[in-house]
């Protein structure tokens, strides 16, 4: 009797300490993770003031290019895109530049430190491309079940000329919010904070710049918080800046040119695939002017998004490919450990041969 009580309890135990190690591995991989590119940046010589004075600026400029553009801004001819998203285009492509620029010019550091450093970039991208179409698809399906968007065909009057400059538009705007938001914003802040206030900043921005481009309402608001969120995960959990452009652009791509859902005055306004009849009467739904974005059914897609994301663990790039420049100097993250990699090596060797 006693030695069966003591294997009870000893395999109570044991169940005890492995409900404790899953419930220690879900904590640790939902934890706010720190990968390379950050490290990188807080190797910089950027200060806090001036990382809150560039923000400033760049803010300040994006935002008077994104109101003032689509007044000004022809559309190329031979791109078949609405006259305000080619004007976002251009706005976020220079916002782009400048951060790069400021990162380069202020905090003396490569584009490396922010998310350009994976070998497996490609394939990343593609990841959050797929991602991105399957995300979408989901609002699309829930926005029919709803009866809020309905096909009615495929068009053929569509160029592949046209498609294929609406899609290097999308993707130039996908990029150059990332680049911003992400690869600036993100990195910048959590080398002089934290990653948790990193994170804040960059959401805030993403927000403000969300509201902007569709339009205020309280989901307009609470989406691009979402979405500021989400692709801030992406970023620290791959360690890379891919996944979100992929992401980004794929949604972007699909929702307006393959799908042809632009509710508004935007809507018909220029060729798309599909022709899609979109009943923004039920605001909290639909979204209204503001359209997936701003939409209920979206929020909820972004937040399943969001825990999957938290729960997934974290890929870092390979130290071995970042660098950072300080000083005049490059340096090689990572370099010491393949020294000491290099020096057990020739230990072994020197072993066998004794």
């Amino acid at each position: 009797m006693e030695e069966q009580k003591a294997a009870e309890v000893a395999g109570e135990s044991k169940e005890t300490v492995s409900c404790e190690r899953e419930k220690s591995s879900i904590k640790d991989r939902m934890a706010l993770p720190e990968p390379n590119v950050i490290k990188l940046a807080k190797e910089s010589g950027g200060s806090a003031l001036g990382s809150w004075v560039g923000l400033a600026l760049m803010v300040a400029v994006v935002a008077a290019l994104l109101v003032g553009l689509p007044m000004v801004f022809p559309v190329p001819s031979g791109m078949d895109l609405p006259h305000q998203g080619f004007a976002h285009i251009v706005a976020f492509a220079i916002a782009a530049c400048c951060g790069i620029l400021y990162v380069r010019v202020r905090e003396h550091r490569l584009e490396r430190s922010m998310g350009f450093a994976r070998n497996d970039g490609a394939a990343l991208c593609l990841v959050g491309a797929v991602a991105g179409v399957v995300g979408l698809m989901m609002v699309f399906a829930l926005f029919k079940g709803a009866g809020i968007v309905s096909d009615s065909g495929i068009s053929t009057q569509v160029s592949v000329i046209a498609l294929a400059l609406a899609f290097a538009g999308y993707v130039i705007l996908a990029l150059g919010q990332e680049v911003f938001c992400r690869g600036y914003v993100l990195t910048s802040f959590s080398a002089r904070y934290s990653v948790a206030v990193g994170m804040v900043v960059q959401t805030v921005v993403f927000a403000l710049f969300h509201v902007l481009l569709v339009g205020l309402s309280v989901f307009s608001v609470v989406n691009g918080v979402l979405m500021g969120v989400m692709f801030g995960l992406m970023f620290l959990k791959f360690g890379s800046i891919w996944p979100a452009v992929g992401f980004h652009s794929l949604w972007y791509f699909v929702q307006y040119v393959i799908l042809g859902v632009m509710p508004g005055a935007q809507a018909g306004s220029y060729a798309t695939i599909m022709t899609t009849t979109y009943d923004s009467s039920n605001v909290l739904l639909s979204g209204g002017a503001g359209g997936f974005e701003a939409s209920a059914l979206a929020a909820a897609v972004y937040a399943i998004a969001i825990v999957c994301l938290l729960v997934l663990k974290p890929r870092d790039a390979d130290i071995d490919s970042i660098a950072f420049v300080n000083l005049g100097e490059t340096v090689v993250i990572g370099a010491e450990d393949e020294d000491d990699e290099e020096e057990g090596r020739k230990s072994r060797r020197q072993a066998r041969v004794r």
